[in-house]
């Protein structure tokens, strides 16, 4: 019921402050959104309304995040990705560092 919701809730907002920081603290021009468990990264810098802001981000970036997630246990689908209450702390702080290990790569690449 209302417990796991606000967990949810918890563990998302969780998720995307700390990615969100990242991107920003480090020069990313990219933005979180999504609401209660739900989550993305645009390749772009913020903010994200709509449909047509979220289509304007980098291409490469967007594939190369989406890449770069899968090879390193983040698997979620192209356009959002969710949290469960399976998921542990331990387990949000590993997803952030693959995010932002992702990031990081993409920089190294030039692609950033």
């Amino acid at each position: 019921g209302f417990e796991i919701q606000q967990r949810l809730r918890v563990v998302g907002d969780r998720f995307r402050t700390e990615i969100d920081r990242f991107a920003h603290e480090e020069g990313y021009p990219a933005t979180a959104t999504g609401v209660g468990s739900m989550f993305w990264m645009h390749a772009r810098h913020g903010p994200v309304n709509d449909v047509r802001d979220a289509r304007q981000g980098h291409p490469a970036a967007s594939a190369g995040l989406r890449l770069l997630y899968r090879k390193n246990g983040l698997h979620i689908s192209s356009h959002h990705g969710f949290l469960c209450t399976a998921h542990t702390d331990e387990d949000i702080t590993q997803l952030i560092e693959i995010h932002k290990a992702a990031m990081r790569e993409l920089r190294a690449q030039g692609i950033w």
